[in-house]
């Protein structure tokens, strides 16, 4: 049951709960490389935050190699997508 359970977690998109709050370091390759970092807290928007939580795990690695075509710092940052 419990394996029939994670399947079909995944395959609805259920994402595990993210901490309330957490700091995310990107590195980027632009300008000679540099990073910035983003801070998420999950009550403003909960269910994007654990989706976006579940693509920072290390077995999804979602945002290795992925381009950013967007950054307006202190508001927000956009990923290309796949």
């Amino acid at each position: 049951r419990l394996l029939l359970l994670l399947v079909v977690g995944f395959i609805c998109g259920i994402a595990a709960e993210a901490p309330a709050e957490f700091n995310v370091v990107f590195t980027t390759t632009v300008n000679g490389g540099s990073n910035f970092t983003v801070t998420v807290q999950r009550e403003w928007s909960p269910n994007g935050v654990d989706r976006f939580w579940s693509l920072l795990q290390p077995d999804t690695r979602y945002y290795d190699n992925n381009g950013f075509f967007r950054v307006v710092p202190g508001f927000v940052v956009q990923v290309r997508s796949f």
